[in-house]
């Protein structure tokens, strides 16, 4: 057997922006680390109109490969430091000329800008935008939701359902490990409730979920790019003029793009549903939302697999009710 020389070892092959990306694929086989497909996503919210119009909540990103995201981050860091340098983007920044782009003239801003968008397109991602409607979220459903189950943490398991049934469809390998700015406030609600979530989509589409991670944006460096993705969008929504959108969405886009916006009747059904179902009031209170995440958190820690607590359970449960469902009987409760 030939021995590996200590050369062959060295440092990581790669830089230091590329680094979150390929520590979080470098231990996969690596025709599969060329496939693996990552999501980058980032929301906003229109804080600007809270108390008139649609008040339009967007979280809108970009999927690819890891090796792809890779590239995508050297070249990304490079044009970021092209001069003149920032650091990292903020589209809210951009705009009224604070933080990074303090001091700055438009001209500046908007070349800075246009070359982080020939960055998105030379790496031909697709991208994806959801957005739901607060002012009916707030009509139909708030009060009757449980407590950290709000519109912002619908809006991203609609996100990864979407993903994961647009994934289905094009021949790409399963599963995607969904990238969120840690920042967004998601990341209690998502880690307790994703396996429920998965396991009420499509079973073909279960698949394709892999984890959610939650990550500094000025770390992992495509989610700036979602930024821009979803600044565009929160602010095409409001009707704003091109001197507030900054980009164009064909500069932006992927080479494939979705959007879909939740109708109000489903929001309507969604708050229907809440009402009916009073076990939901234990965590409807800041307090006893803070309880429910603990006691959660403890029997998954012990071992506790949703939706019914171990492997062979949940195998008896989902088997149970799909039989009573063919039989025509009631179907029976967790077990």
């Amino acid at each position: 057997m030939q021995t590996l020389k200590l050369t062959q070892l060295g440092r990581p092959p790669w830089p230091k922006s590329a680094a979150p990306i390929w520590a979080h694929v470098c231990c996969y086989a690596p025709n599969l680390r060329d496939r693996k497909l990552l999501a980058m996503m980032q929301a906003y919210i229109d804080e600007s109109a809270s108390q008139k119009g649609e008040r339009m909540l967007w979280m809108a990103g970009y999927l690819n490969s890891a090796s792809n995201w890779a590239l995508f981050s050297e070249a990304w860091d490079e044009e970021l430091r092209q001069a003149p340098a920032i650091n990292y983007l903020k589209m809210s920044e951009a705009l009224f000329f604070k933080g990074e782009f303090r001091g700055w003239t438009a001209a500046e801003r908007d070349e800075k800008l246009r070359g982080l968008a020939r960055v998105i397109r030379h790496f031909r991602p697709a991208s994806f935008g959801m957005a739901i409607s607060l002012a009916q979220f707030d009509a139909w459903v708030c009060g009757l939701n449980p407590f950290g189950l709000d519109a912002h943490y619908v809006v991203a398991n609609l996100v990864i359902a979407k993903v994961a049934d647009y994934s289905s469809t094009r021949g790409m390998v399963p599963p995607i490990d969904f990238f969120f700015d840690q920042h967004d406030g998601l990341e209690p609600s998502v880690r307790l409730f994703l396996d429920a979530m998965v396991e009420g989509m499509p079973k073909p589409h279960r698949k394709w979920v892999g984890q959610a991670l939650f990550k500094d944006e000025k770390e992992v460096l495509p989610i700036q790019a979602a930024d821009m993705l979803a600044w565009y969008l929160r602010r095409r929504s409001e009707g704003s003029n091109s001197d507030f959108l900054l980009v164009d969405l064909p500069d932006i886009a992927g080479v494939e793009h979705f959007e879909t916006i939740v109708p109000e009747a489903a929001i309507k059904g969604w708050g229907e549903a809440f009402a009916k179902m009073p076990a939901e009031a234990m965590s409807r209170t800041p307090a006893q939302w803070k309880r429910l995440k603990k006691e959660l958190t403890a029997i998954k820690s012990k071992g506790f697999e949703p939706p019914y607590g171990t492997p062979m359970r949940n195998w008896i449960g989902r088997n149970a009710r799909w039989l009573a469902r063919l039989l025509g009987y009631p179907v029976p409760p967790n077990i």
